[in-house]
């Protein structure tokens, strides 16, 4: 299957839908005993809806990248979790005194925001292919701007190693955490250091790999030494062990796009379907070096992994509904932290913690380093409102972002840049909280501005692989 190739797939679709929302709920149900919360059902009704979603987005004739990691997202956090959990009226570890009361409310926010991504997706859709997509210049890197970011990566690289010490990233995650707050104490400093550190590593590779491949179609020459210094390097900085397991994903998947992984809908399907099955099978495995390095691989019960901490989404949510109609909504509070994420808390004591914390402070909670999806986050700062307003534009935005990266990737083979990282990262957005993925998300979006600002190609005629851009916007 060629870079143009845009053949639909139902029978790919129809047979993932079978088994997303049939097979696998129906094995959950028997499994488990129905001793639990009715409002179990809600939570089944919103399996099916993401897995008919996500069904969907692999079987398209394009490539949904946003849309799909939305699909997991839902399926995993907000569908098959919260059925286990409520049909067994088992808590998680680390949220404990799931509010009941409010069960049903927590599912039907689920499944308004849900509605709402699909409604804006939708809309985004209600012109013309030419005016949804709007084709934009093929991304062209020019090499001096490259190398400037790689130099910098690596002046912030070494000044965050001297800090925290080379040895600190061998060592288990919260022992690293540990050192890391000794270093920076102000949590505002240390997710700015972590952030420029890992994630201006992570765009200067992207970047020479893009500029590697494009000018191979130009048929100059591409040296790889500073290529593969800076991918050892990123490699130490963000590792499975020091590091967290959703910055470790993000990176390899990014390094896999920009090598070209999403070339073809053939490996685009595939690395969605091994992604979603990776959440219930390698994401538990992932943090068997998180207290200890003598902790042994083992590999866990699906559904024993899906009662963990790691998918504490559904009850962060019932914490938000818990909140609100004690205290009321933030009027907004917690997105301002979110949007001045980068102001010290030494200037501004008064800023908005993140929301996570919040909720784990308003429970009691020892452990604090919880999750808040974006469902929470938008109903704790404006309600409902909020919550039906914000979810259509994600599904507007990522409708018409997953238009222009696919045009991208049938004109060069990988997405944009940008495409290449955040669609990933946007899986940390979605469980949240977002303040604390600001940091690395703001280092992203300022390098890429730097690095592709007024640096594309010619919008008209033909793309630097040669498909013109009229024949992308009918794609």
């Amino acid at each position: 299957m060629n870079n143009t190739s845009t053949t639909p797939s139902p029978l790919l679709g129809t047979i993932t839908f079978i088994v997303l929302a049939g097979i696998v709920p129906l094995l959950i149900i028997l499994s488990t005993p129905d001793n639990g919360y009715a409002a179990w059902v809600g939570a089944l009704a919103m399996t099916i809806a993401s897995a008919a979603r996500f069904s969907w987005t692999i079987s398209s004739r394009q490539r949904h990248l946003v849309e799909m990691i939305v699909c997991v997202f839902v399926y995993g956090f907000l569908g098959l979790a919260p059925l286990v959990q409520l049909r067994m009226r088992a808590e998680v570890g680390t949220t404990p005194g799931f509010v009941e009361d409010f069960a049903t409310t927590t599912v039907l926010i689920i499944l308004a925001g849900f509605a709402s991504i699909c409604f804006g997706s939708l809309l985004a859709t209600i012109k013309a292919p030419d005016a949804a997509i709007r084709v934009r210049p093929v991304q062209h890197l020019h090499a001096p701007r490259v190398v400037l970011i790689t130099l910098f990566a690596f002046a912030v690289a070494a000044f965050y190693v001297s800090r925290v010490g080379l040895a600190s990233f061998g060592r288990p995650r919260l022992e690293f955490s540990a050192r890391l707050g000794e270093v920076f104490p102000d949590d505002t400093t240390a997710a700015l250091i972590v952030g420029f550190a890992s994630m201006s590593m992570l765009v200067a590779l992207v970047a020479q790999i893009m500029l590697f491949r494009q000018r191979r179609r130009a048929g100059s020459k591409a040296p790889l030494l500073l290529l593969a210094v800076t991918a050892v390097t990123l490699l130490l900085i963000v590792n499975p062990i020091s590091s967290a397991r959703y910055a470790v994903g993000t990176v390899y998947l990014a390094f896999l796009a920009a090598a070209g992984i999403w070339g073809t809908l053939r490996r685009y399907r595939t690395i969605s379907v091994l992604t979603l099955g990776a959440l219930f099978f390698l994401f538990p495995i992932a943090s068997t070096f998180r207290n200890s390095l003598d902790a042994k691989v083992s590999l866990q019960n699906p559904l024993e992994s899906l009662l963990s901490g790691d998918f504490d989404s559904f009850d962060q949510i019932n914490n938000a509904v818990y909140f609100v109609a004690v205290r009321g909504i933030t009027w907004g509070d917690q997105l301002l932290g979110v949007i001045f994420f980068w102001v010290p808390r030494s200037i501004w004591p008064d800023k908005a913690i993140d929301t996570g914390v919040l909720l784990a402070q308003f429970r009691g909670y020892s452990f604090q380093n919880l999750s808040a999806p974006l469902w929470a986050e938008f109903f704790i700062n404006g309600g409902w409102p909020l919550l039906i307003l914000g979810m259509i534009l994600v599904g507007f935005g990522a409708r018409r972002w997953d238009a222009r990266l696919d045009a991208q990737i049938l004109a060069t083979g990988t997405p944009t840049l940008l495409g290449s990282i955040v669609p990933f990262y946007f899986l940390i957005m979605l469980r949240g909280s977002l303040l604390q993925a600001m940091a690395s998300l703001g280092v992203i979006l300022l390098l890429n501005w730097f690095l592709t600002f007024k640096s594309s190609a010619p919008a008209t005629g033909k793309s630097p692989s040669g498909v013109s851009q009229r024949s992308l916007s009918r794609g």
